[in-house]
């Protein structure tokens, strides 16, 4: 599902790893894969962040993720110079 948009799409605070799958079973929320990379917009006390990955975004559980920091890896769309496999995680290093 889609989700409206949302002023948080527009930033990403940083990007994460997925350590296990996540089915989002209610509106809102976005459905992870273990080793997808999340580009996530908003982090919340409450565990549940704001992301987005495969053009689709909504909210999952912090706590099913890693965090990586910004400038740690590259983007998706920038050119590789090193790439690594880390917990299930495809990461491209400057």
């Amino acid at each position: 599902l889609m989700t409206p948009f949302s002023p948080f799409q527009e930033r990403v605070i940083c990007q994460a790893c997925a350590l296990y799958d996540y089915v989002g079973t209610e509106t809102g929320h976005l459905t992870i894969r273990v080793g997808d990379l999340i580009d996530v917009h908003e982090k919340s006390p409450s565990l549940w962040w704001y992301g987005s990955v495969r053009g689709v975004s909504g909210f999952f559980p912090g706590n099913y993720v890693r965090e990586i920091p910004l400038g740690s890896v590259e983007s998706a769309h920038a050119p590789a110079v090193v790439s690594a496999q880390v917990s299930g995680c495809s990461f491209l290093f400057h």
